[in-house]
């Protein structure tokens, strides 16, 4: 448990405990907050590592650590017993570097996390970021603006074509905030001058892939949430990184409306919108019709939001706030709170702790 009242010696005390942690790559910084010291875990019995390279193409090679037990975090998508085929590995036991005295903290949950072989947690990064680097903006709800949707689908998948090529057969694409990388960009776009839109259109002038973790301040530029898109339209459309009915991973394109306190439409997989709702969050039916999360079929899926996406622009949309204005506002409750999307792991840490004094 993370103490956050103590005496000047008591901090003292607990901050030279804590610079004691093992823990070079700051997955504690992941999970508690960092304005009070982190819990003192006994390095000679425990470390936190990361459970593969920042390219996520190659495991950490466990003969490289000492011979104790080890926390390993994951940030990206990845399928125990399967791997990350999006990154060219695959899951090998004799490659990959948890022992029987080992922990995991995913990123991901799948349909196969019964195949960890060891026990692990849940703990969403991409959330835990878009915190940090948003938790001083205050976003205020002016009563009109230009556009009723964001749309910012970033590098063209099946899942946003889909939706993109409905938006242009019905002649709505003057009506949103779009950017398909590659493919279309709103002329609103080109009057944003933030620092974060900059490093997108810096990166987009090579052509091929944008990749949206280029550096800003130290923080992947996609983290930032946009004040003046979010001013300029009502809802937001999400167009998560996958579509996969077996995996849940959401990311900082979810996040961001849920801290920004805004209404949005979920591209992804099947029960994406269910999932959120077992994390705590709130959703929007039946103020938005949802059904749509219900559907297995990718294509049937994305017309069927495409379809709630639609019916949705017909209503005044300061009504829809006001209907929806509990929801938003237990949302960014939760997203103003590291505690409270960390908890799991703090609990599965205090755990372990125990287990390692």
């Amino acid at each position: 448990m993370q103490q956050t009242q103590y005496s000047p010696h008591e901090f003292n005390e607990l901050i030279r405990l804590a610079f004691l942690n093992d823990d070079e790559f700051g997955i504690l910084s992941n999970i508690y907050d960092n304005e009070h010291p982190h819990p003192h875990f006994n390095p000679d019995n425990l470390g936190f590592y990361r459970y593969r390279n920042y390219n996520h193409s190659a495991y950490t090679v466990r003969s490289d650590l000492d011979d104790k037990s080890y926390v390993f975090e994951d940030f990206e998508m990845y399928w125990p017993g399967d791997g990350d085929e999006n990154h060219g590995l695959r899951y090998q036991t004799k490659n990959q570097p948890l022992t029987d005295k080992d922990y995991m903290i995913t990123a991901c949950i799948t349909d196969q996390d019964h195949r960890w072989p060891v026990p692990y947690c849940y703990n969403n990064y991409h959330f835990v970021r878009t915190h940090e680097v948003n938790k001083q903006q205050v976003f205020e709800q002016p009563d009109t603006r230009h556009f009723f949707a964001d749309v910012l689908l970033g590098n063209p998948k099946t899942h946003r074509n889909i939706f993109f090529k409905m938006l242009r057969a019905h002649r709505m694409l003057d009506d949103c905030i779009i950017n398909l990388f590659g493919v279309y960009k709103s002329q609103f776009l080109n009057d944003v001058h933030n620092d974060a839109q900059k490093v997108i259109d810096e990166a987009g002038r090579a052509g091929g892939y944008i990749n949206t973790t280029n550096q800003l301040e130290s923080n992947f530029v996609s983290q930032y949430i946009s004040k003046p898109i979010m001013q300029n339209s009502w809802i937001s459309v999400v167009g998560e990184t996958i579509a996969n009915n077996n995996c849940f991973f959401v990311t900082e394109k979810t996040a961001k409306p849920l801290m920004a306190g805004r209404p949005f439409i979920m591209l992804g997989g099947q029960h994406y919108l269910k999932r959120l709702r077992s994390l705590g969050f709130s959703t929007f039916n039946p103020v938005i019709d949802e059904s749509y999360d219900e559907i297995a079929d990718e294509k049937e899926r994305m017309v069927a939001a495409f379809k709630s996406f639609k019916a949705l622009k017909e209503l005044d949309q300061q009504e829809v706030r006001k209907q929806l204005g509990d929801v938003l506002e237990h949302n960014q409750k939760i997203m103003f709170s590291k505690q409270a999307i960390t908890q799991r792991a703090r609990d599965f840490l205090d755990n372990i702790r125990l287990d390692h004094i």
